[in-house]
């Protein structure tokens, strides 16, 4: 009996608690709702501003940026600052592939506007001169690909670039479909968010 006075004792307690409880009101929690669904929709949208007009987040995919770069690592590419600063050589970009829109890569910067690009004996030449590639691993070699071809020079068009990935036996690249119009390129990589551990921000 003592047991079942305690229980009938204890359950007149917690009625009388939940009595004093403010329960919402129809109304009340229909505005919560649509509170809620418009906080949902701001954020939804405040994300596809950013996501369209200044920011995308990428996964690399592949060793063509290695050693830059690793499979797997997730990155920011920002696409404000190619609209105020110019894009120059050795800027990290991402841009559409020019066969596939839906496509987007992740390249380094080598040629610009105008100039005369060669690949010859494994390295690049600009305008007659080699370049220093110091993101280029010590023994890799530059050669020629499906358009561009070993010691024939190419003339880059106005307004396009020669973009190459950093680990050139595992990249497919200008060399294979030439250089890439200005208009495909949608923004610089900003920085590595992902693992954390390789948390890093690419300074040019």
């Amino acid at each position: 009996m003592d047991k079942l006075d305690k229980l009938v004792k204890t359950s007149k307690i917690i009625y009388s608690r939940l009595k004093k409880l403010k329960m919402p009101t129809p109304a009340k929690s229909a505005k919560i709702l649509v509170d809620f669904f418009e906080l949902t929709l701001i954020s939804a949208g405040v994300f596809m501003l950013v996501y369209i007009f200044i920011a995308q987040l990428l996964k690399v995919n592949g060793d063509s940026m290695f050693p830059t770069f690793k499979d797997g690592e997730q990155l920011i590419s920002e696409k404000l600052s190619i609209r105020i600063k110019p894009i120059v050589r050795g800027d990290i970009v991402v841009f559409k592939h020019p066969q596939n829109s839906e496509r987007f890569l992740i390249k380094r910067v080598v040629g610009m506007p105008n100039d005369v690009f060669t690949v010859s004996n494994g390295l690049v030449f600009v305008n007659g001169a080699t370049i220093k590639e110091p993101y280029v691993m010590q023994g890799i070699k530059t050669m020629q690909g499906a358009i561009i071809k070993e010691g024939i020079d190419y003339q880059i068009p106005k307004d396009e670039y020669i973009l190459l990935g950093d680990n050139r036996d595992q990249s497919s690249d200008s060399r294979d479909f030439g250089a890439v119009s200005a208009k495909n390129i949608i923004g610089r990589v900003l920085l590595v968010y992902y693992p954390v551990t390789h948390f890093r921000i690419i300074w040019y």
